[in-house]
């Protein structure tokens, strides 16, 4: 998930100074009794995700993808509930919006320890379940570096990556939402809106008493996330995400509570830009395609512009490309590729 910075408007200076210097920013009032907080993830890709603390008219608390299981991460929930009056025995519930495990991994520890009910969309479970039941083998992730067209130089690189990477996620809802629910918090009107492409399954939450929004992995200030991270799917993840971009149409003056980051305002602008990234990409393979058929999916990604220069990625950001090259080629290949507009 790499992008430049683009011209989005920061909603919290304090959050953006944190941003710019790579610090873990402090807990954030987002809006009435909702609170932003930062969990870090080990590695070396993003240092940190966003979880969020909706506390009800109850006085129960609500988190919205609690991130990372650590002993870190554990101690700093507590820590930012007890800046709220709050304490774990106080979260009723968690929901995720999607089950990647920067944003899903705690939902189970607080689950065990706190009885919080675990939440995601029906989908999202679906896929998760479906992830579980048929984990890749050393075979499958080699036969799909074959079929990529991967060469042999470059293979012990992607392998050591993806063996460091974190494990596939395990686990299951109590809760599985759809369309248009809305989150069991006292006093609070907050509702499911399914936004695909990221993973199949993946939800925004839309808060429209307060104007906010929070998007997960699906709208980011500055990244450009990765499309299809969530296993097989029966649609194509470019087309599904661009239309899940146009669903966001109705939120483009609400404050942005991304998973990554920083607060924002922007969103029309932001989500323009995102569609036309992605439809470039397509278009830049539909050219190349037309011109060479055979290419295999390395030889295009070489081809293709990358904002870092595709000589200079490595490792995980080598194994990202190429996924996102392969869904590329699918939707163009199926439906062919409309041109990116010229506006941003």
């Amino acid at each position: 998930m790499t992008g430049p910075v683009v011209t989005v408007q920061a909603t919290s200076a304090a959050m953006l100074a944190a941003w710019s210097s790579g610090r873990m920013p402090d807990v954030e009032l987002v809006c009435p009794d909702t609170w932003a907080v930062a969990m870090a993830i080990p590695g070396e890709h993003l240092t940190y995700s966003l979880a969020y603390l909706i506390r009800g008219a109850d006085g129960r608390v609500h988190v919205v993808d609690p991130g990372w299981d650590s002993e870190q991460n554990f101690a700093a929930l507590g820590d930012a509930l007890a800046l709220i009056d709050r304490s774990l025995r106080d979260v009723a519930t968690v929901t995720v919006t999607h089950f990647h495990s920067d944003h899903f991994g705690m939902a189970g520890r607080l689950n065990r320890e706190c009885g919080a009910e675990v939440a995601m969309s029906s989908r999202e479970q679906s896929a998760l379940s479906l992830m579980e039941a048929n984990r890749p083998s050393a075979e499958d992730d080699a036969r799909q570096l074959d079929g990529w067209g991967v060469p042999r130089n470059r293979r012990p690189e992607l392998e050591a990556a993806r063996s460091r990477g974190p494990a596939a996620p395990r686990g299951a809802a109590d809760r599985l939402l759809e369309e248009g629910d809305v989150l069991p918090i006292a006093g609070r009107q907050i509702q499911v809106v399914l936004t695909p492409g990221h993973t199949s399954g993946h939800l925004c939450l839309v808060d429209s008493d307060n104007h906010v929004i929070f998007t997960g992995d699906h709208v980011l200030p500055t990244i450009y996330s990765g499309l299809g991270l969530g296993g097989a799917t029966e649609t194509n993840p470019i087309a599904d995400y661009v239309a899940s971009l146009d669903c966001l149409a109705p939120y483009d003056q609400f404050v942005v509570g991304p998973g990554h980051e920083f607060l924002f305002s922007g969103l029309a602008a932001r989500r323009r830009e995102l569609a036309d990234h992605h439809l470039r990409r397509s278009s830049e393979v539909r050219k190349l395609l037309e011109a060479a058929p055979g290419l295999t999916t390395w030889e295009i990604a070489a081809r293709i512009t990358w904002t870092a220069g595709w000589e200079n990625l490595r490792g995980f950001y080598v194994l990202s490309a190429l996924a996102q090259i392969s869904s590329h080629v699918e939707y163009v290949r199926a439906s062919g590729s409309p041109q990116a507009s010229d506006g941003t």
